[in-house]
Parts: structure tokens; sequence; C-alpha cells
């Protein structure tokens, strides 16, 4: 978003009135390189504390949780470097399915081809990548389509990591509540039983209504929770939405409303 906006205002602002832009203008080349740095310092973090994850803790998303929050707290800066380890895990570092948390597991990768569907925008963003480059290439830059192909690989590694989490990622019952995963780039939602009123089984597709929210991806939603009132979901940056009901798809729906109203009961 930084470079962004340094980039708009950098066309936008007339020259004229450039004086202080002048000085936010030299940074253009380096704060790319800065935030490259970061990413690679991530990633070698990562990868040390992962050699390490086994014996210190066999639940890996609960080890790179537990390892944002010991360098940055509990706040918004800790919930983001959980995001992007948890990019980097599931894109590139990941060599066997983890373990999670919870005593049933439920998939989500083939509700309504949800995986498939992932894949397919992989291999269309793939496709894309040369011959936006060449293009770029002739009718603008070649730097112009060295840093748009950086940036979309970046993109893509993001779309790897979700498709490949989807994949091995579950929604599970634990003890005291409903832990749904959603790929790599949703929040995890703990949903207490004691905040669940009701489950059932719903045809898709689900209409987005307000108080609603949704585990959707690129597959079919099929199973719909009634919240008590009150109650309020975790989002992505740690904070809490008021929700009255949460919808999600999974692959075996009569299997999840059958076990969850047997934990309710």
């Amino acid at each position: 978003m930084l470079l962004l906006g340094m980039a708009v205002g950098s066309f936008a602002i007339p020259d004229a009135s450039k004086q202080v832009w002048l000085q936010i203008d030299r940074l253009r080349l380096v704060a790319p390189a800065l935030l490259a740095i970061a990413e690679l310092c991530l990633a070698g973090w990562l990868i040390l504390g992962l050699r390490r994850a086994p014996r210190a803790d066999p639940h890996t998303d609960r080890l790179l949780a537990a390892s944002a929050q010991r360098y940055f707290g509990q706040g918004v800066t800790a919930r983001l470097m959980e995001f992007e380890a948890r990019v980097w895990y599931y894109g590139l570092l990941m060599r066997r399915p983890p373990k999670f948390e919870g005593e049933q597991h439920f998939m989500t990768a083939k509700a309504g081809g949800n995986a498939s569907n992932q894949m397919a925008w992989i291999a269309l963003m793939v496709i894309d990548i040369p011959l936006v480059h060449l293009l770029l290439h002739y009718i603008w830059s070649p730097t112009a389509a060295w840093v748009a192909t950086a940036l979309t690989v970046w993109g893509l590694l993001y779309l790897v990591a979700d498709y490949r989490a989807t994949l091995v990622r579950p929604v599970s019952l634990t003890g005291e509540a409903l832990l749904v995963r959603c790929g790599a780039l949703a929040a995890d939602v703990a949903i207490p039983y004691a905040m669940i009123a009701s489950v059932q089984r719903v045809p898709s597709p689900q209409r987005r209504l307000k108080g609603k929210r949704y585990f959707r991806h690129q597959g079919e939603m099929n199973v719909e929770i009634s919240l008590r009132e009150g109650a309020a979901l975790a989002t992505l940056l740690g904070g809490a939405k008021p929700a009255t009901h949460a919808v999600l798809g999974v692959d075996d729906p009569a299997g999840l409303v059958k076990a969850l109203a047997a934990r309710l009961t």
C-alpha cells in the first residue's frame, strides 16, 4: 500500500508542486528492496523455526502463532506476521501434511470443487505472466515488465499457499469449540459450543446477508450454524465482529451436522 501511494503521488502531483515529493521519490527504489529483504528474513526465520517444530510443538499452526506472539506481542503486528508466515509455510515450505488440533476433522477441498477452482485460477495466472511480461516489455519498458512480473509472482505465492492449505487444513471439533479453518488467507475462527444455537445443512449458493459470516473460498457452502444473541467472531487482524450465523462448506456436510449436533446436546 505504501509503494502504491508513492507511485500514485509521483504521477498525480504536478512537477511544480513536488518540492517535498522529490525527496520521497528517491525512496521508490529503496522501499521495494527493503520490503524484499524483510520477506526473505521472514522466510529464513520460518525455516529455522520449523526445524525445531516437531520437538517444540507437533501442531505447526499453533507454533507459527506462538512464535509471532513471542516476538510481536498480541496486537495487529503479530497477526500480520502470523499471516505472512503461514503464506510462506504453506506456499513453499510444507513437505508433509501437518497435524491439527481437534478430535474430529472435516475437509473442505472437494466442497463444490473448491480446490479445483483454486487450481484453475493459478493456472490462468501462470499462463498470463509471460504474455503480460512481453506486452509490457514492448509497449512500455523492460524495467516495468520485470517489476510487474515480480509482483505477479509474489501474488501467485499467496494463491498457491491458499490452495495447498485448502488440501490439508480441516474444520475441526475440539473439546470445547468448533475450529473453522478456511485456507491460508482467512482468519481461523473458534466458535465455542456454548455460542451455537443450532446447525443444519443448507442448499448452495447462499445469498450474502448482513450478520452472516461466510467461509466460502472457491467452492459451495452447505452448512449453516446459527449463533446465540450477542455472538462475535474473530477477524484477520485480531478483533471480533458481531455475527448471527456462520456459513461454511465441507466435503461431508451430513457428517459435520451430525457430529456438531451431538456436541451441542
